[in-house]
């Protein structure tokens, strides 16, 4: 019998610099820095009777979050979205990016 394990990096990367200005063509918005939370990881299968791999796959993910078009263009890219949205954010990513990815090494196993 095999068993899945995935171990994931997540996190956020903020830029907030005069050269980072994102503009929102429908919205005609312009803001500078945006939010962008990403995750990166590797979904492994192992085979738990012998200890041996038997199918992985990488895969990332990520979502920019514009300061443009949020409540208050002003805002430093951190405070754009809550920490409850910041935690929605990462925890959606990694399951898309797991819903895509176990099935593939499960279905690569010989």
């Amino acid at each position: 019998m095999a068993a899945t394990a995935a171990a994931s990096w997540k996190g956020w990367a903020t830029t907030w610099t005069t050269h980072s200005r994102v503009r929102l063509i429908e919205a005609q918005e312009v803001g500078v820095g945006y939010l962008a939370s990403f995750t990166h990881f590797r979904a492994t299968l192992i085979d738990v009777a012998s200890s041996q791999v038997v199918g992985t796959a990488a895969t990332r993910a990520n979502l920019i979050t514009p300061v443009a078009g949020s409540k208050s263009p002003s805002a430093h890219p951190w405070t754009v979205l809550t920490p409850a949205q910041k935690m929605t954010q990462l925890r959606d990513l990694v399951m898309q990016q797991v819903e895509r990815k176990v099935p593939e090494v499960v279905r690569a196993r010989p």
